[in-house]
């Protein structure tokens, strides 16, 4: 089955999203407020993309970005999720690697995984242990950077095809990003990067 992936460039389409998919698809601690979206996305600060089949939305990726020279950007995996009836089909697959192709201004692409080290029981850490597995079968790798976010440690991953970052560039990237949605005094006592 053919899929493309398209740029949503139009915001009653991406609160659409947020709307009728995000709130099923994210715990509500997870989803920030869609006014943050809204902020970040008419500052050119975010980036939304789906997948789609002919013109059904199978799936979405949003992207918090920073612009830096020469018209390059830098991106965190903000969300990521396939249609419920579309999922454990390979389209997840198919999604990551046409969104490989289509950030043509990327300097650096990374993503969360909540660190399998952390699990509470053995189940979670499978859970855990997939959802990186799915990363690294994916075109991404291990950075080595882990990040204590809320009391959530995470993994951080960088797709390969992108230049190559040292682990201060990514800490920098990823506080900056973080920098942007959360109060100071509570990043500061909430955001610890390793």
């Amino acid at each position: 089955m053919m899929y493309r992936c398209e740029t949503m460039n139009d915001l009653k389409q991406i609160e659409s999203v947020y709307r009728k998919w995000m709130k099923k698809d994210f715990p509500p601690s997870e989803l920030k407020p869609f006014a943050s979206i809204k902020k970040d996305f008419v500052n050119q600060e975010y980036v939304c993309y789906g997948i789609f089949r002919e013109d059904t939305l199978c799936g979405y990726a949003f992207f918090a970005t920073k612009n830096i020279e020469n018209g390059r950007r830098q991106y965190l995996l903000d969300y990521f999720a396939v249609a419920e009836k579309e999922r454990n089909q390979g389209i997840g697959s198919q999604f990551l690697q046409l969104l490989a192709n289509a950030v043509t201004d990327c300097d650096l692409l990374i993503c969360e995984a909540e660190n399998p080290q952390d699990a509470e029981d053995e189940a979670e850490k499978l859970l855990r242990q997939r959802r990186v597995g799915f990363y690294l079968r994916n075109g991404f790798s291990d950075t080595g950077v882990t990040t204590r976010l809320f009391g959530v440690e995470y993994v951080i991953l960088a797709l390969k095809n992108t230049p190559q970052h040292s682990q201060e560039e990514i800490k920098t990237f990823y506080h900056a990003v973080y920098s942007r949605i959360i109060p100071k005094l509570l990043l500061q006592k909430n955001l610890i990067i390793h």
